[in-house]
């Protein structure tokens, strides 16, 4: 194996005092727990290889009411900086990726998108589309590039 991408998401709409315990948990499990435990089962087997974990735009720059997704991705670049420095870039490059949007169905369950108070346009002061990590990704996977912990 010489190739992982963490890349799930889980995202609540409520306000961090509506939401109960089982619901945070939930989205630090699908969006944290399960990077941890995929790098955990599956650096012992790679070799020269390359970590991709997705983070978003919302560990930056977030919206109301989504504490849990924008904690996680937060925690998720955390992470890959911590864990890139526990192997050598000829051994191991650990990346991570921050799209903005992506058109995937949970941007569209956003209450915010729904009732037009977050706008999805290309125009200033608005979010613009990401059209996909596909460049980043090759770059980072080139077995002759060494970049880690970004």
């Amino acid at each position: 194996m010489n190739i992982l991408i963490n890349n799930a998401a889980k995202i609540t709409y409520k306000p961090i005092t509506e939401l109960n315990e089982e619901e945070w948990d939930e989205v630090m499990n699908v969006n944290v727990r399960s990077a941890f435990l995929f790098c955990k089962y599956c650096i012992p087997h790679m070799i020269a290889g390359a970590i991709i974990n997705t983070s978003s735009v919302h560990a930056h720059l977030t919206t109301k009411n989504v504490v849990p997704y924008a904690t996680s991705k937060g925690a998720i670049e955390a992470f890959s900086r911590a864990i890139s420095l526990d192997y050598p870039a000829e051994k191991l490059r650990i990346n991570c990726v921050v799209p903005g949007t992506i058109d995937i169905p949970i941007l569209w369950d956003n209450p915010n998108v729904k009732d037009g108070t977050e706008k999805i346009e290309g125009t200033v002061g608005t979010y613009a589309w990401v059209r996909g990590t596909k460049k980043p990704c090759k770059f980072i996977f080139n077995y002759k590039n060494n970049t880690t912990g970004l």
